[in-house]
């Protein structure tokens, strides 16, 4: 039985757990005990989301993705050479996989030391709360350092999702918006 315990995989965050891990949430429900004990009613979905950082994807799969999560609102999705040169110059890039799917993608500018731009955060609408784009901007705020301050502007459908999930909301933001 303990084989199939390190094999569990639960959808909240979308990543596999080692034995360990699935100790700890075991012993979150029986207090001292890394055991399963009957009975234990545990729900788990499986899915086998996968994060890559820095994985080269081409213009057309981020279009894809930008419209299965209706970012392409608001994204150049018609410009190619433009969603093209937003790939090349960003500076940290972190995919969610399903299989060969792409099913998310957190895309920022950084300097590595103070501040982080999360300028785009988009997950497939059938994958939507599974965790996944909690777990995009997890990465993303790792990968840029947790010294850096991690920015973003909300999508306005969005704008509820971010104190959710620990961040702040800053009343203080000036922009000069694009003319082109």
């Amino acid at each position: 039985m303990t084989s199939a315990w390190v094999m569990l995989r639960i959808s909240i965050t979308g990543i596999s757990l080692s034995k360990v891990d699935t100790c700890q949430i075991i012993t979150n429900f029986i207090p001292g005990s890394c055991q399963p004990h009957e009975p234990v009613l545990f729900y788990y979905h499986t899915m086998n989301i996968t994060y890559a950082k820095d994985k080269t994807i081409s213009a057309q799969q981020f279009i894809d993705v930008l419209k299965r999560s209706t970012l392409d609102q608001r994204r150049p999705v018609d410009d190619a050479a433009r969603i093209q040169c937003m790939l090349d110059h960003g500076n940290v890039l972190i995919t969610a996989w399903d299989g060969d799917k792409l099913v998310g993608i957190s895309r920022a500018l950084t300097d590595f030391s103070f501040c982080c731009y999360l300028s785009d955060l988009a997950v497939d609408e059938s994958y939507q709360h599974k965790g996944i784009g909690k777990e995009l901007i997890r990465l993303t705020h790792e990968t840029a350092s947790y010294q850096t301050a991690l920015i973003l502007l909300a999508a306005p459908a969005a704008q509820n999702y971010y104190p959710k999930i620990g961040m702040d909301k800053f009343e203080h933001c000036f922009m000069i918006k694009r003319t082109e």
